[in-house]
């Protein structure tokens, strides 16, 4: 959670405010805490540990073409329909509630 907010927050607010070299550190650290986390499920597994994440599921091809694949159309359907709201609110003037 740690890695991906230090990755996420920065590519959000970054174009807004100038990219200063926070953002681009805070990058960095997201990166290098995400790889981190992928080297402790690893020694995990080699441990006989339970790990939070199991890393032979990316050995298949498959696995990680479906995680990138569900991940953008669930993107595309989130940006869609705050679009689609957005519109029907702002532009046509429509209430968030039913009529009673």
């Amino acid at each position: 959670m740690v890695g991906v907010g230090l990755v996420t927050f920065p590519l959000i607010q970054g174009n807004a405010i100038g990219w200063p070299t926070w953002s681009w550190l805070s990058i960095a650290a997201g990166v290098a805490v995400l790889v981190a986390f992928g080297l402790h499920q690893r020694r995990s597994t080699r441990a006989g540990r339970s790990p939070l994440v199991e890393p032979s599921l990316f050995a298949n091809r498959g696995f990680p073409a479906a995680l990138v694949t569900s991940t953008l159309f669930f993107a595309a359907i989130n940006g869609l329909t705050l679009v689609i709201v957005l519109h029907l609110q702002l532009g046509l003037g429509r209430d968030v509630l039913p009529p009673a």
